[in-house]
C-alpha cells in the first residue's frame, strides 16, 4: 500500500478551513491582520470563493478579480493554499432578478420570495440559463487560477443539495422514467400501479411525488432522478476546469446525515470531502463522537483514500436549539477524531467570523473581538501545531476487517414505507448504533454498499436492510458461501429495488437459504411496551420492533420471553457454506447488539487497535502498509489510566516510547509502531 495525498503537489496535512474576505474589501488592514492570524493559528490552508459570485461579476458580464487575485497572492506569501470554490451556490440578486427561471420551484409551485440573500442554495440544478451563467463564471476562474502554485485543489459549488418541481425538471423526469423504462406499460408493472386505478397512459402524465405518495417506487425514481441531476451539474462543472487543466484535483463538501447517495457522488470526485458539525456539549460526548467517526468512515470508504474535513464548528454553532460552548479540549480532539479516521485536514467554518447576517455568531477562529487572545483561537493553533507534529501520517488510509452495510435508496424506502410504526423508522441512527459497538471495541470499519467488495471482510453488519436487489441478494450469499460472516437484522429482504414486496416470503429469495428462517410477521410495539430476550443467560430488552420468525437450518440462540410469540426464536444463526449469516429478528436497546457482536468479533479473531480499553475510549489505525499509525482517543468525562497497547510504541508528540498510556479527559495520543 503507498501514500495517496490529496494534491501530491502538497503532501501534508493541511490545517484552515472557510475564509470569506470579501466581506472586509472596504477595510483591508483585516486582510493584513488575518495573514498574521493565520500563520499564528498555525493554519496552512484557505477555502476561499464560496460566497463571492456578487463581488466577481456585479453586474452581468462585468468581471472584476482584482480581489481574488490579491486574495490568493496574500495567502500564497503567508505560507498558505488555498482550495478555490465555484460560487455557484450563491448567484448575484440582480441575476435572480433578471431571470427567474434559474430559481428553484417549491412542490407546491412557488419560487423563493426574493430578498436579500434568499438565493444561496435555491437555484435549479437543471435550469439552462443557470448552467450557462454556472459555465461562464466557473470557465473564467478556471483560466486565471487552474496554473496558480497556490491553489491545491477546486471545490464545486457549497453543500449541494434540494430538490426543484420546475416544469424543466418535470420534463427531465419524464425524460429520465422513459430511458429507463420505454413503455409505459413497464412502468406500470413496475409501479403495481393497478392499486388504486393508478394507470398512466403516457409518460407525459406523470408528475413528481409532492411528499409522500401511494407508489413507493415513484418516490424512489425521483429520488434517484434528483441525484443524478444534481450529479450531472457537479460533473459539468468540474468538467469544464479538466479541459482548461487536467491536472486539476476537485472535490466537494459532502454531508452523510443528509439523504443522497454519496457513492454515487463521490464517482466524479478526486477526493471525497466532508461538513460535519457536532453537538458537543453534552454530558456524555460519547454518542457524539460514535456519529462522527461513523460519517468520518463513510466518506473515507466512499473513495478508500484520505478524504479532506472542510468544514467544523471552531466553538459553538448559530442553529441548534441549543448553541452549547465546545469543553475545553473537544476541538482539538475532534479534529485529531477526523485524522485518526482518514482525513488530511483539518478544516472550520470560519476563519473571522461575520459582522452580521445569519452566521454573525457562529463560532470562528477569529472572533469579534479581533485576536489571537481568545480560548477558541488558542486551541486551534495548538491543534495547526500537532498536526505538524503528526504530519507523517498524511497519505496514509486504513484497513479493516469489518464493514457497516448503507444503502441510501433503502433510506429513501424506509423512510416512506407505510407497514412500521414510528413513521421514521431511524434506519441511520440503527446503522450508528451498530458502528457503535465496533467503535467502542477499537476496531475500525469501513461502509459499504451494493456496489463494494465484500471479499476482504470477516464481518458485514447490515442492519434494516429493507430493499433488497436480485444482485444484493446474489452477493450475499456468495459472499457467507465462500466464508464470510454477516449480521443482519429485522426488516430484511421485504422489498426489490423498486420496492415491490417480494414473494415467496422474508427475506428474499435464497437469503432463506442463507439465513435459514422464515419471517412471517413484524409487531412494531407501543412506546411504552417492551419484550424481554433471554440470551446466554442473560436477559434483554427488545424495543419498536420484533419479529416473529420460523427456524428452516438455523439454529436458535436467543428467543422471546413475553407476549404470545414466547418461547419462538429471536437470534439465531445459520451455517452456509464456509461461512455464517447471524440474524437479529429485533430492536434492542444496545446492550444485546454489544454483547452478540462482542462474542462474534471473538469468534472471529477480529482484533482490536488495543489490547486493554477503557469506557468512552476508542482507538483507530492508519497505514501505508509499512509504517502503523495508533490514534487513541478519550471521550470520557474522566482520566483513562493503563491503556495496554498491542505492542511497542513511539509517541509522535514526545518522543517518548510506551507500551501502554494514560490520557486526561480529552486527551488523545498519536504513534507509530515500533514493533
Amino acid at each position: 500500500m503507498k501514500k495517496t495525498y490529496l494534491n501530491k503537489a502538497f503532501p501534508h496535512l493541511l490545517h484552515g478551513g472557510d475564509y470569506n474576505p470579501e466581506q472586509w474589501i472596504d477595510t483591508k488592514e483585516i486582510w493584513d491582520e488575518d495573514m498574521r492570524l493565520m500563520k499564528a493559528a498555525n493554519c496552512n490552508e484557505m477555502t476561499v470563493g464560496v460566497f463571492s459570485w456578487s463581488t466577481l461579476e456585479p453586474r452581468e458580464g462585468q468581471f472584476d478579480f482584482a480581489f481574488l487575485d490579491e486574495i490568493i497572492e496574500r495567502i500564497g506569501k503567508a505560507g498558505g493554499h488555498v482550495v478555490l470554490a465555484t460560487p455557484t451556490v450563491a448567484p448575484p440578486h440582480w441575476m435572480a432578478k433578471k431571470y427567474p427561471e434559474i430559481l428553484r420551484i417549491t412542490k407546491d409551485g412557488n419560487p423563493p420570495a426574493l430578498s436579500l440573500g434568499s438565493v444561496r442554495g435555491k437555484t435549479c440544478f437543471t435550469s439552462p440559463k443557470y448552467r450557462e451563467k454556472v459555465g461562464i463564471i466557473v470557465r473564467k476562474l478556471a483560466e486565471r487560477y487552474a496554473k496558480d502554485p497556490a491553489v491545491l485543489a477546486w471545490h464545486l459549488d457549497n453543500e449541494i443539495y434540494g430538490q426543484c418541481f420546475c416544469e424543466n425538471c418535470r420534463k427531465r423526469f419524464r425524460e429520465f422514467l422513459k430511458e429507463k423504462y420505454r413503455t409505459v406499460e413497464n412502468l406500470n408493472r413496475t409501479y403495481w400501479a393497478k392499486w388504486s386505478s393508478g394507470e398512466v397512459g403516457s409518460f407525459e402524465e406523470i408528475e413528481p411525488p409532492h411528499g409522500g405518495t401511494a407508489y413507493d417506487a415513484l418516490y424512489l425514481d425521483w429520488k434517484r432522478f434528483t441525484d443524478l441531476s444534481i450529479i450531472d451539474y457537479l460533473k459539468f462543472q468540474s468538467d469544464i476546469i479538466k479541459s482548461i487543466d487536467p491536472d486539476a484535483v476537485v472535490t466537494t463538501n459532502l454531508m452523510p446525515q443528509r439523504d443522497y447517495d454519496l457513492f454515487e457522488f463521490a464517482k466524479i470526485l478526486d477526493f471525497a470531502s466532508i461538513d460535519i458539525y457536532p453537538n458537543w456539549g453534552r454530558p456524555s460526548e460519547v454518542g457524539e463522537a460514535i456519529d462522527s467517526a461513523w460519517q468520518y468512515d463513510y466518506v473515507r470508504s466512499l473513495k478508500n483514500r484520505p478524504f479532506m474535513l472542510m468544514e467544523s464548528a471552531p466553538g459553538l454553532v448559530s442553529w441548534m436549539p441549543q448553541n452549547k460552548l465546545q469543553r475545553p479540549g473537544i476541538l482539538t480532539l475532534a479534529g485529531i477524531s477526523a485524522v485518526a479516521h482518514g482525513s488530511d485536514s483539518v478544516g472550520y467554518f470560519q476563519f473571522r467570523k461575520s459582522r452580521g447576517a445569519n452566521e454573525q455568531y457562529h463560532g470562528a477562529i477569529v472572533d469579534h473581538e479581533g485576536s489571537e487572545n481568545t480560548r477558541i483561537f488558542r486551541e486551534v493553533s495548538a491543534t495547526g501545531q500537532t498536526l505538524k507534529k503528526i504530519d507523517e501520517v498524511c497519505g496514509c488510509t486504513a484497513e479493516a476487517e469489518t464493514a457497516l452495510f448503507y444503502d441510501a435508496e433503502n433510506l429513501w424506502a424506509l423512510d416512506i414505507v407505510y407497514a412500521f410504526s414510528p413513521r421514521h423508522t431511524g434506519y441511520y441512527r440503527e446503522d450508528v448504533q451498530y458502528y457503535g459497538v465496533l467503535w467502542k471495541n477499537s476496531i475500525p470499519a469501513d461502509i459499504v454498499n451494493s456496489n463494494s467488495d465484500f471479499s476482504k471482510y470477516k464481518l458485514i453488519i447490515m442492519p434494516m436492510q429493507y430493499i433488497v436487489s436480485k444482485k444484493l441478494e446474489e452477493k450475499i450469499a456468495e459472499y457467507v458461501k465462500n466464508g464470510g460472516t454477516i449480521y443482519a437484522t429485522y426488516m430484511l429482504g421485504y422489498a426489490d429495488e423498486n420496492a415491490l414486496a417480494h414473494l415467496g416470503g422474508f427475506p428474499a429469495g435464497q437469503l432463506k437459504d442463507v439465513f435459514g428462517i422464515w419471517n412471517e410477521e413484524i409487531d412494531s410495539l407501543l412506546p411504552e411496551e417492551e419484550q424481554e430476550i433471554e440470551f446466554g443467560g442473560k436477559s434483554f430488552t427488545a424495543k419498536e420492533y420484533c419479529e416473529i420468525i420460523h427456524l428452516r437450518t438455523a439454529k436458535a440462540r436467543a428467543t422471546y420471553q413475553t407476549d404470545f410469540y414466547r418461547g419462538t426464536p429471536c437470534f439465531t444463526v445459520n451455517e452456509y457454506g464456509k461461512g455464517k449469516a447471524y440474524y437479529q429478528a429485533f430492536r434492542d436497546t444496545g446492550e444485546f447488539k454489544n454483547f452478540a457482536i462482542g462474542r462474534i468479533l471473538k469468534e472471529l479473531n477480529v482484533k482490536s487497535c488495543i489490547a486493554s480499553g477503557r469506557e468512552g475510549v476508542s482507538a483507530q489505525v492508519r497505514t501505508d502498509g509499512e509504517k502503523e499509525y495508533l490514534f487513541i482517543e478519550n471521550y470520557s468525562n474522566e482520566k483513562a489510566e493503563d491503556i495496554v497497547l498491542n505492542g511497542l510504541y513511539e509517541d509522535l508528540l514526545t518522543g517518548e516510547r510506551v507500551s501502554s498510556v494514560e490520557l486526561c479527559r480529552f486527551g488523545f495520543k498519536v504513534l507509530r509502531r515500533i514493533k
